[in-house]
């Protein structure tokens, strides 16, 4: 961690602020996708390109390393090659996320060079490719970018071979009934400009800010999207030129005169640039501010929705100025006057490109050194230290422009896609236990690390002359082999304890008990609330004196409720201990922390705590499954219908052999999970018990579903020599009412498909009967071979 604070940072914004309001000539973007001295790839890379599918299984970050990929405190969850999301082998590019907000399904939307691809992240680690969606005029360039509001994407595109592209507008609501691997296309469009390199969009008011096109002087293009089937062009604010990426917000900052307005940070080139954007057709430019080394100022976020601090990022300096990645950090509570008030140098000198905030942390995407989190703990201070990362190149940090692009951070599950330019979608989740030592941030009604100050802490009833609770870190000392005073805090620098000594007995808990309550935390929000902690013990000469003791008391409404920690006249070597209780039907909790050394001679007593958290706690056990079934044991009442026609390729329970001919894989090798699937015959040789002469038909049994679930089946489809028979497909069916009706959940036609496992997922109501149904035809057309096959059906409640 390093920081820079200066008084020439803010002379020198003041004295950029005195320059012409006006930009210069657009300086240019020197993005050219660079793979160049890359090193090799990472293990996980190379053994796809063997073929081997089980390297991009799921890993937990150790070592610093997961699936070959340097890590720390970030676990891999999949990869989805750039192949395999549609648009042939184009580059990424920027990234979006959007949740279905029916059925809480979680999809990627992934920026590529010629078009956009859809991605079901749901189930994290096995990503679906729903669909693909061409650029307009069937445009190709490096840039794209995407966000969302009201379910409906927002696509802008840059460069040359998009000069005709304007906006697009996709209704997602459509993703969760595309079969995958389909063609979209667009909803809307909305034409007035060509190429653009960026588009922002507040939520809160329902306005597009389109930046960088051949519009407004490159600067905000602003389109009315409140109907997202109906977009309109709303105003124009040119007046400081191109702008690159911004952020626009209703403000609800310190700054009285602003509270309330819809306010936009542009990221012009060299400044950032702040303009007040209420009225469209009349903005007003409220700063505009430069700093020290720029090369070209690029992308940026407010800290969080105080809109107090804001944290932005340069392309250029890393690779002009010699510097390693930079994040400058901004103080813009005067909206009229912000200025810079630190600086964070990241341990690479990896390019900074893409950065977003969230429960008080920063989310950096750096081209080759990756994903990297920083909190900001310290960041008034101008401080920002790096806690976790995960890097997709793990050859080369080096300042040039290849890795991630961008992330998109806001899923509620916590999982984090990545776009990786050269290769594809990243799915990663931070380990927050690891990175805090508690619950994800957001979660718990209190928390508390001591870090910088007592966190609400305060003196209670005292009898002692010395050893009153103090913020600090922690010094060891002993007497007679016993450890009275730990060194350090439990994590991190900071705990709450029994004064530093400077010797032996100095500033010791003395004449009677030391108290120290925490806050009174409301939480009576939850039905259970669990109470942890942990807390250290050190008293030598045991057993003179009763009144030498040690408790923590949980209170609830004022009421001791439970005694969470009482240690009598005992000899205790101080060590960092860990503690819990559950606290049912919370109202107001409150923690109690007594220390005592009673008027018995010669004992030393010393106590600290840290790390204490008040979170909700669902006691509750998960409903069990309705239905799981992965024929590890048999055909789990599936049986092949009388309704086939075809002459073979029963199905039958077992292990899928792998089978290729013509370069296609027909079966795959293996199960989805475990060692048995249900599938249309086993194989000794291409061809042999394939699907012939018709309709391979199998049903499931009928299973009673009692409450609303979600329905996860993986299945595989192969097929040689396409488009001679109208009467070669694949069907996968859902019934649920008993078998009477049925709906596709996946399919496929007559035509050349390599056997891979995928997973299909429906929604079932309470109190359906479902029947699935899976057919695998093979019709009159000579020479063709066709196989299929399921595993891992599950039904669990929502």
């Amino acid at each position: 961690m390093k920081k820079l604070i200066s008084k020439s940072f803010v002379a020198f914004s003041i004295l950029f602020s005195s320059l012409a309001i006006g930009h210069s000539a657009m300086y240019p973007d020197t993005f050219k996708y660079d793979d160049t001295n890359e090193g090799p790839p990472a293990l996980m890379q190379q053994g796809l390109a063997q073929g081997d599918l089980s390297a991009s299984a799921s890993a937990t970050c150790s070592n610093g390393s997961a699936n070959g990929y340097p890590c720390n405190k970030v676990d891999f969850q999949s990869f989805l090659a750039k192949n395999n999301m549609g648009g042939g082998s184009a580059d990424l590019n920027d990234i979006w996320g959007w949740t279905d907000p029916v059925t809480g399904r979680e999809f990627a939307i992934v920026g590529r060079v010629n078009g956009t691809s859809f991605v079901d992240v749901t189930n994290a680690a096995n990503p679906i490719f729903v669909g693909f969606l061409p650029s307009h005029n069937g445009g190709s360039d490096s840039w794209r970018d995407i966000k969302v509001y009201n379910d409906h994407a927002f696509i802008v595109a840059d460069g040359g071979g998009n000069s005709t592209h304007g906006m697009q507008v996709f209704d997602l609501n459509t993703l969760s009934n595309t079969p995958p691997g389909s063609t979209l296309s667009e909803t809307e469009h909305l034409g007035g400009f060509g190429a653009a390199h960026n588009i922002a969009i507040n939520e809160d008011t329902g306005y597009a800010f389109i930046v960088g096109s051949n519009q407004c002087s490159g600067g905000l293009y602003m389109v009315d999207i409140s109907n997202p089937r109906s977009p309109s062009f709303a105003g124009c604010f040119s007046s400081d030129g191109y702008t690159h990426d911004a952020q626009c917000v209703v403000y609800a900052g310190p700054d009285a005169t602003y509270v309330g307005r819809e306010i936009c940070v542009g990221y012009n080139e060299d400044t950032i640039t702040i303009v007040d954007v209420t009225n469209k057709s009349n903005p007003v430019q409220v700063a505009r501010r430069g700093y020290s080394g720029s090369r070209y100022t690029h992308q940026g976020w407010f800290l969080n929705d105080n809109h107090e601090l804001l944290i932005m990022n340069d392309e250029l300096d890393e690779q002009q100025n010699g510097v390693n990645t930079t994040s400058y950090i901004w103080d813009v509570s005067d909206l009229d006057n912000p200025f810079e008030m630190g600086r964070y140098f990241g341990p690479t000198p990896a390019i900074d490109h893409n950065l977003y905030t969230k429960d008080g942390f920063i989310f950096e995407t750096n081209y080759r050194a990756g994903l990297r989190i920083l909190e900001t703990d310290s960041i008034a201070a101008g401080n920002l230290e790096e806690v976790a990362f995960f890097d997709t190149i793990p050859g080369s940090d080096s300042a040039q422009f290849s890795g991630t692009w961008s992330s998109y951070i806001y899923f509620e599950s916590g999982n984090i896609i990545l776009s990786d330019i050269g290769n594809g979608l990243f799915v990663v989740k931070p380990d927050w236990d690891a990175i805090n030592g508690t619950p994800p941030p957001g979660d718990c009604f209190y928390q508390s690390n001591f870090e910088s100050n007592s966190d609400g802490w305060t003196t209670g009833n005292n009898s002692c002359s010395t050893g009153t609770f103090v913020q600090g870190t922690p010094t060891e000392t002993t007497s007679g082999g016993t450890i009275l005073q730990v060194a350090g805090a439990a994590q991190g620098n900071g705990a709450w304890y029994t004064a530093p000594n400077s010797a032996l007995g100095t500033n010791d808990v003395d004449g009677g008990t030391c108290e120290t309550l925490s806050p009174v935390v409301n939480a009576s929000s939850a039905t259970n609330a669990e109470v942890s902690l942990s807390y250290f013990l050190g008293q030598r000469d045991a057993g003179d004196d009763a009144n030498d003791r040690f408790s923590i008391e949980i209170l609830n409404n004022g009421n001791v409720v439970d005694t969470l920690v009482s240690i009598g006249d005992v000899l205790s070597n101080a060590a960092w201990t860990d503690a819990s209780t559950t606290i049912a039907n919370p109202g107001s909790i409150q923690v109690r922390v007594r220390a005592s050394d009673g008027s018995g001679p010669g004992d030393i007593i010393e106590a600290g705590i840290d790390q204490v958290l008040i979170c909700p706690k669902d006691t509750t056990t998960p409903p069990t499954c309705t239905v799981q079934e992965g024929f590890e044991s048999g055909t789990g009442g599936w049986s092949n219908s009388s309704a086939s026609s075809c002459s073979t390729g029963s199905y039958v329970s077992g292990t899928p052999s792998e089978q290729n001919n013509g370069g296609v894989t027909t079966q795959v090798g293996g199960a989805n999970s475990g060692s048995n699937a249900y599938f249309t015959a086993t194989n000794t040789s291409a061809g042999s018990n394939d699907v012939d002469g018709g309709n391979c038909i199998a049903n499931s049994p009928n299973y009673s579903v009692a409450s609303n679930s979600t329905l996860s089946i993986a299945y595989f489809h192969g097929q040689r020599d396409a488009g001679d028979y109208a009467s070669d497909f694949f069907n996968l069916e859902l019934s649920t009412d008993g078998g009477n009706n049925f709906t596709s959940i996946a399919s496929a036609g007559d035509t050349n498909v390599n056997a891979v496992w995928a997973t299909a997922n429906a929604q079932i109501p309470a109190g359906s009967n479902v029947v699935l149904r899976v057919q695998c035809s093979d019709g009159a057309g000579q020479g063709d071979l066709v196989e299929c096959g399921i595993d891992d059906v599950n039904i669990c409640p929502n």
